[in-house]
């Protein structure tokens, strides 16, 4: 038995050898999630095929058509910038989710995204979320990162900052 399939998103099990002893033979496959790339990780509805043909040098192929609906996804306007004084603050992002409705979290990741940000909060309401940064008592500026996600669909957003603590300093003389 030979197999191939049109679409790399749609993956075939190959069956067993008891499996192919038995009819009527069963090819079991599986499709990855329909997020799309870029920006909006919404995946079009998409339509692969699956031929199999028995290799008894017949045209015995049989072909199978594969069909998936519109992915899940996640779109975010953020209207404003990411920047924060040393004092904080809050600012808020516009989010769409696909489909409409659907639940979202936003988390705030340092640079490398492999920790939270203990200086940033985050709230959600409706298709809204508000982004608030601590107070920076520190001289030096820190910065981050915004992964939006639905489902399996994310979308990032660098660019996350805040500027030190401002150091002023004066100089007296005697007159």
């Amino acid at each position: 038995w030979e197999y191939n399939c049109t679409a790399d998103w749609i993956h075939i099990t190959t069956p067993t050898e008891a499996e192919l002893t038995k009819r009527p033979i069963t090819f079991k496959y599986s499709v990855d999630d329909n997020i799309g790339n870029g920006t909006t990780l919404k995946g079009p509805a998409r339509t692969g095929t699956i031929t199999i043909n028995d290799n008894s040098g017949g045209s015995n192929a049989k072909v199978f058509e594969v069909n998936q609906e519109a992915g899940n996804g996640i779109t975010v306007n953020i209207d404003t910038d990411l920047n924060f004084s040393d004092e904080g603050g809050s600012k808020t992002a516009t989010v769409t989710v696909v489909p409409n409705g659907a639940s979202y979290t936003v988390e705030a990741l340092n640079p490398s995204g492999s920790s939270k940000l203990d200086w940033v909060s985050t709230s959600i309401s409706g298709n809204k979320a508000t982004i608030t940064a601590t107070k920076n008592e520190s001289t030096t500026a820190r910065t981050g990162r915004l992964v939006f996600k639905s489902g399996k669909a994310s979308v990032e957003k660098a660019g996350l900052s805040q500027g030190g603590k401002k150091v002023y300093s004066f100089s007296v003389s005697p007159t």
